[in-house]
């Protein structure tokens, strides 16, 4: 059986560079409509006499006053100045990982940071999150315990994602867990299984251990 993992197949196997998708839509919309809102009062302050009923005008007689027009349009500025940042510097498109047969290469503050597949030793799946663990003894001083994949936030999906690790470490896919609060949780509601009775220990032989111990003794 052939696993397809989707990402590109070069001479060192399959590789895939993993970039960030910034959520920052409901901010931008925020400065945008805050600009425009107050680009909106300039011009009712410009035309209220104009295009306003009298009953407004009553209403808002602050929008009438002189010193409406440069406050808002400094506000307007500062709000549009903010969005442009937001989109410029939200890190849009940087380069979070790097997977390829020698592992998972992080960009650090200085220089990157290589965590070979040996030195994972859990996997862990959340709602829209895969984590992979890192080992104890592939772990430096104050470093991260595990790289944490939020799929909502990175232009790789799920399935290749998980693809592209089962390709390289498939045992992780064996010891695969839940997120342990929820395990805890399910441990602490749900009643212990009942356990089966070990059989009577026999005068001649030690009682067996395991399962296939136990089938040895049987046969015996």
């Amino acid at each position: 059986m052939t696993i397809s993992t989707g990402a590109p197949m070069s001479s060192r196997g399959f590789t895939a560079e993993i970039h960030k998708v910034a959520d920052n839509g409901k901010q931008l919309a925020l400065f945008l409509g805050m600009a425009f809102f107050f680009v909106w009062v300039v011009a009712i302050n410009m035309s209220v006499n104009d295009l306003t009923p009298r009953w407004f005008q009553r209403e808002f007689e602050w929008l009438s006053s002189d010193s409406v027009p440069p406050v808002f349009l400094s506000m307007a500025l500062a709000s549009l100045i903010s969005a442009a940042g937001l989109w410029l510097f939200s890190g849009n498109g940087d380069k979070l990982y790097d997977i390829d047969v020698d592992g998972i290469t992080c960009p650090k503050m200085f220089g990157t940071k290589l965590y070979q597949w040996s030195d994972f030793e859990l996997l862990e799946r959340e709602v829209s999150t895969l984590v992979l663990h890192i080992a104890a003894s592939a772990r430096e001083g104050l470093g991260p315990s595990k790289l944490k994949f939020d799929l909502s936030h990175i232009d790789c999906s799920g399935p290749r994602l998980e693809a592209l690790i089962v390709h390289y470490r498939p045992d992780l896919f064996n010891t695969f867990h839940a997120p342990r609060k929820q395990t805890s949780q399910l441990s602490t509601e749900s009643p212990a299984e009942p356990q089966m009775a070990a059989p009577a220990p026999d005068a001649k032989a030690s009682q067996p251990v395991s399962q296939l111990s136990q089938r040895i003794a049987q046969l015996r």
